[in-house]
């Protein structure tokens, strides 16, 4: 996908922001902001693909993982599909920055 202003979509339940953009084709693709990763001095967005219901305001379903180059311009944030090897390295660092739920659930227990 290449570069492209995102649009936002606010989805109340869940508190899940949804943004769409425009794949080649002319197709909307919605998505929502796993987390962000900076590297070499740029700023990346983890994102999974989502597939809303026809109303647009629940998720219905979950797709890929996407990662795109964030760049801030006067008009907003631009996003940018990065190649293959640069989403890999980002995907990874991103995985080894979250914290492990098991490691959180007993750390929880062993305080109580």
């Amino acid at each position: 996908m290449s570069m492209h202003e995102h649009e936002h979509e606010h989805e109340h339940e869940h508190q899940t922001e949804v943004f769409s953009l425009f794949d080649q084709d002319g197709n909307e693709v919605f998505f929502h902001k796993l987390g962000e990763v900076e590297d070499e001095g740029n700023l990346f967005w983890v994102c999974e693909e989502v597939f809303l219901n026809d109303a647009r305001d629940m998720i219905e379903d979950l797709g890929e993982v996407y990662i795109f180059k964030a760049d801030e311009t006067p008009e907003g944030i631009m996003l940018e599909g990065v190649e293959y090897e640069t989403a890999k390295k980002v995907f990874e660092k991103w995985q080894q920055s979250i914290p492990d739920i098991e490691e959180m659930f007993f750390e929880e227990e062993d305080e109580e």
